[in-house]
């Protein structure tokens, strides 16, 4: 019964996203930053761009598909894959922790909810992450330890913030094992590092340090004017985004309830009680109230803890993004999904018709949602620059305030925007422009104030002066392709006569 309800999810899961395939869905900013990545890899660095504080792994992947041609639909269906993953993983943990029944309702929980449905379109890095995450949770619960730190290393190269799991699971490993701890956190250490070992080495050869791209990108999310200033988000935007996403989520209340109200019966019981509390006492006679912890984080700390520290740790950042409820979407899916199940344990002869009920109400949410994003991230000026840009066949050197047209530009590329667009960069922008201008290089330069690879910060007036001073510079010195100013955004394309 299970396999069979298990498969047709999968199945309508499956052909619902390939729906996506038919809606006109603008590709986001760092869609076309992990596109140009992977088109730098499979070019060993002549096209495309490289964000160094970037995780690699998907444009490692990405450059596959650029190998055979099409990295855009490759992205597709190597998102999709990876969101049915975590959809079956989600079920798998689900019926550990609670039951088949629960994993089933937090699998429609995931796989419908409207920021990870959507993020199927795009080439970001979340899906991926939480995959491996995942997937290294349920070979932890079977005592993998090597193979589960091995899938945790490869999520931390997906999105760096998930090396928290690694932490979590070597915190529940100590409590688990506690004078035995060693060998297993050992195993667990090694699969996590294996995969890093590369990496580190790389960056020590071409930045110096093994730690760069952290340093720097840590400093770049705290930079970043988009979610920092402009859309400044508030402490508790995450409880917002949750009920944007899928609002049968709040219904984890109850899972958690439950989860709790088993632990302290279990703990409270005659035999807890003998073999815990009276166990429990030191050498003055006083219960050890560390050891009760410890028997708590053993039967649910890991679900507690993988759901509690990334919002944590989300929260606490300036930087909010929707995206980032994906790395406890699954967790707190599972919770709503025990409290589902225990809502509607006494109606058993009806599960399948709540079920269906649930099921096809967010299909339509999350289809819904889609077309309203699609709709409000369409933006047509982009699209004629993007086309413009194509028919133009140009080889010179391209200088970009969007990473959008180095998916398109066969030849090099200089972002103006990276990494974080100031004064500093405004100036090089204009030096470099007047340097390709006096040596008569060819190069084609477009500018983009809209999107937000040419904002000034509110502070630097400095910038505004500059930025002010390379458009009357591209307008003098380059035929213009493309042109449109609206109260808000200025776009220019031109290229050197």
């Amino acid at each position: 019964m299970n396999t069979k309800v298990l498969f047709f999810l999968c199945i309508t899961a499956f052909l619902s996203r390939l729906l996506l395939l038919f809606q006109d869905i603008s590709l986001w900013w760092d869609s076309f930053v992990y596109l140009s990545m992977a088109k730098y890899l499979a070019s060993a660095g002549t096209l495309g761009l490289w964000e160094h504080i970037r995780p690699p792994l998907l444009p490692f992947l990405l450059s596959v598909g650029e190998l055979v041609g099409n990295a855009i639909f490759f992205n597709f269906v190597l998102q999709v894959l990876l969101s049915l993953g975590c959809c079956i993983f989600t079920f798998l943990i689900a019926k550990h922790h609670f039951s088949a029944r629960a994993g089933i309702f937090a699998f429609i929980l995931v796989s419908w909810s409207s920021i990870f449905f959507f993020l199927t379109s795009q080439a970001y890095t979340e899906i991926l992450a939480v995959f491996f995450i995942l997937l290294g949770y349920l070979l932890y619960l079977k005592k993998y330890f090597f193979s589960s730190g091995l899938s945790l290393g490869l999520a931390f190269l997906a999105k760096f913030p998930s090396g928290m799991f690694f932490l979590i699971f070597l915190l529940i490993l100590f409590f688990t094992f506690r004078s035995h701890f060693f060998v297993p956190s050992l195993f667990l250490s090694a699969g996590f590092f294996l995969p890093l070992l590369p990496y580190f080495l790389l960056n020590f050869i071409f930045y110096g340090s093994i730690v760069l791209p952290f340093v720097e990108g840590n400093n770049v999310i705290h930079q970043v004017l988009g979610c920092n200033t402009l859309f400044k988000k508030s402490w508790w935007y995450y409880v917002e985004a949750l009920w944007h996403a899928q609002p049968l989520l709040y219904l984890s209340v109850i899972g958690f309830f439950l989860s709790f109200k088993k632990l302290f019966k279990k703990l409270y019981s005659k035999q807890i009680i003998f073999k815990h509390l009276l166990a429990s006492r030191n050498s003055k006679g006083e219960i050890d109230v560390r050891k009760i912890v410890a028997f708590a984080m053993r039967k649910n700390g890991i679900l507690i803890l993988s759901f509690v520290v990334p919002l944590v740790y989300f929260t606490a950042l300036p930087c909010k993004d929707e995206r980032y409820i994906l790395f406890f979407l699954p967790f707190i899916a599972l919770f709503a999904g025990e409290g589902i199940a225990w809502i509607t344990q006494g109606i058993k002869k009806s599960f399948c018709g709540v079920a269906i009920l649930i099921l096809f109400v967010s299909i339509l949410f999350a289809h819904a949602d889609v077309h309203e994003r699609a709709v409000l991230s369409k933006n047509s000026s982009e699209d004629q620059v993007a086309h413009l840009f194509s028919e133009e066949h140009f080889s010179g050197t391209l200088l970009t305030t969007h990473p959008r047209l180095a998916t398109l530009h066969q030849g090099r590329v200089v972002t103006a925007y990276y990494p974080v667009y100031n004064n500093t960069l405004a100036l090089q922008l204009l030096d470099t422009l007047l340097v390709l201008s006096q040596n008569n290089e060819h190069f084609i330069v477009y500018l983009d104030t809209c999107s937000g690879g040419m904002i000034c910060p509110l502070w630097d007036a400095q910038c505004s002066a500059m930025n002010q001073e390379i458009f009357s510079f591209v307008k003098k010195n380059t035929k213009l392709i493309y042109q449109e100013e609206t109260p808000r955004c200025t776009y220019l394309l031109g290229k050197s006569v």
